[in-house]
């Protein structure tokens, strides 16, 4: 393919990421080195001072050029990006206004420029981590979580989940559209860039009061009328148009998924529980009234949530990119619409690849394994976007409490296999929060005893696995022999070699062990290592299909 301006345009407004540390760098180094001189009496040597200045003016210039260039790429929008482009620019002329100073020796105004010079990088540093990590994301570190909070703040309403329109959608029961249909749809093709943390154009859509404030355009969707509503016309524009969303870097709602919001905008956008407030700019008559539901009464035991509708089965070129990666992929009963997705082979598949491979696939996983697999908080995104994930194994991951706090606002999973990974004592309230948890296999993990008791009051099924051996549940009396004659005439017996009916592990799919067997329904099963045993043992549903 050939090498194009554009291609070099677009990939100069990408060092922006690298480039704009520079400034930041040199800036201190000078600061640092004038602070010394200034404690010492003295006045930085001119040359030293004058050649790091003209340093930073050159990198200031390469910053502010690849930032303008990659400003103007699709998705960057808003008065935060604005902003930052105004700071962005008049640093680099305070940079030149610095540099003349420093070179002419006029002290007083090399000071005053240096410190107007500190104080735009700081607000526009500040900008620009706003855009890409959030306006929380400074104070983010000092939430903590008490017993009181529960789920920490920034995991309640971040990109990582859509809790609060769950939580809404949760209490009125049944299949509900906008929590089973559309927020799935929301979750893996838009909130990724528009969320409680990081609203690209002012606009976020994790939860319902998001999604009706709109953004600096205005309102996202307006109930009733699918031509006006912004968020339908952007998603309808040609892919390669400059408002075309989501841009066409990242993963694009279908077609089915299109006319499912256009169906659901048509009829009024109602959004659970809530549908009977009217959205702003719109009057409470134009959304249909529904009755607000009576608090629902405590139960002990968790809630079995309905499976959503899946409005179309994945396409066959995202199963089939699974399946190159050497993940497992079956078609659940009944219809193909679910799917369940294991590890298979795919034991060296990395967490940012596995993210993009699960991505298209969200609105139809019914069960995923994905032990062994390296992790991360992407991956845990698209997990949590998930609402027809019934049972999930993330066992021997670094699958930790904060990977928890991401999936469980938002999950419906039945069962967590957690065997061997890095949740602690922390993670027990969430573990009791999520609605539907029926079963936890939590073998070497930090689970103390007094958490597990906790779990089992609330209906979940805990398995700590061997660590306690449990009284039999019943005995038979010692057998009574009447001679020592061999029973039936037969010959002593002799200890016979034990054959696998199988010649590759079904976890590791490595060559089997003779020495590593387990009997499982009457079969001999054999595998690489006693870990897999263990493994298998854990959870030997994930794998039966694999010594058929």
């Amino acid at each position: 393919m050939p090498v194009t301006l554009e291609m070099l345009i677009a990939l100069l407004g990408r060092t922006h990421p690298l480039a704009l540390h520079l400034p930041i760098g040199i800036f201190a180094a000078l600061a640092l080195l004038e602070g010394l001189a200034w404690l010492q009496g003295r006045r930085l040597e001119s040359h030293v001072r004058t050649t790091l200045v003209a340093s930073l003016v050159l990198v200031a210039a390469w910053s502010v050029a690849s930032g303008l260039l990659l400003a103007s790429e699709p998705g960057y929008a808003g008065t935060t990006l604005d902003r930052h482009k105004i700071l962005g620019i008049a640093f680099g002329a305070g940079t030149l206004l610095l540099l003349g100073a420093a070179a002419t020796g006029r002290s007083g105004v090399y000071r005053a420029v240096f410190v107007a010079c500190a104080i735009v990088m700081t607000l526009a540093g500040h900008l620009g981590a706003t855009i890409t990590h959030g306006d929380d994301f400074l104070t983010a570190a000092f939430r903590t979580r008490s017993p009181r909070d529960g789920v920490a703040s920034r995991s309640e309403t971040s990109a990582d989940g859509v809790a609060s329109a769950h939580a809404t959608g949760a209490q009125t029961g049944g299949v509900d559209r906008f929590r089973d249909q559309i927020m799935p749809v929301l979750a893996t093709t838009c909130v990724g860039c528009h969320n409680a943390t990081k609203a690209r154009g002012g606009l976020a859509l994790h939860d319902i009061e998001a999604i009706r404030r709109g953004g600096d355009t205005g309102h996202a969707v307006t109930p009733g009328d699918p031509a006006n509503s912004e968020i339908l016309v952007r998603m309808k524009l040609p892919l390669e148009h400059d408002d075309h969303m989501p841009p066409k870097n990242k993963p694009q709602p279908t077609p089915q998924q299109v006319a499912l919001i256009e169906a659901w905008i048509r009829e009024g956008a109602p959004m659970g529980a809530a549908a009977n407030r009217a959205a702003p700019g719109t009057s409470p008559a134009s959304v249909p009234a529904r009755e607000e539901p009576s608090p629902p009464a405590p139960v002990q035991t968790p809630v079995q949530a309905p499976r959503p509708a899946v409005a179309a089965p994945a396409s066959p070129e995202a199963i089939a990119a699974l399946r190159d990666a050497l993940l497992h992929v079956e078609h659940l009963e009944p219809g193909p619409s679910l799917l369940s997705i294991s590890t298979g082979g795919a034991d060296g598949l990395d967490a940012p690849r596995l993210a993009a491979l699960l991505a298209p696939v969200v609105p139809h996983v019914g069960t995923l394994d994905l032990s062994r697999l390296r992790l991360d908080a992407e991956v845990m995104r698209r997990i949590a976007a998930m609402m027809s994930l019934r049972r999930l194994n993330l066992s021997q991951t670094t699958f930790s409490d904060e990977d928890l706090a991401i999936i469980a606002p938002t999950s419906r999973i039945e069962t967590l296999v957690a065997s061997q990974t890095r949740l602690s004592s922390k993670a027990a309230e969430l573990l009791g929060d999520m609605p539907s948890l029926r079963a936890l296999f939590a073998w070497r993990t930090g689970l103390t005893e007094a958490d597990v008791t906790e779990l089992i009051s609330r209906g979940v099924r805990v398995d700590l696995g061997a660590s306690k051996p449990g009284e039999p549940l019943e005995t038979e009396d010692a057998p009574t022999l009447t001679s020592n004659a061999t029973p039936g005439g037969a010959q002593p017996a002799t200890a016979a070699k034990v054959t696998a009916v199988n010649s590759i592990c079904p976890v590791a799919g490595k060559p089997v062990n003779p020495d590593v067997i387990v009997v499982f329904k009457g079969r001999a099963v054999g595998f690489c290592c006693t870990r897999c045993a263990g493994t298998f043992l854990a959870d030997p549903a994930a794998y039966e299909a694999k010594i058929r």
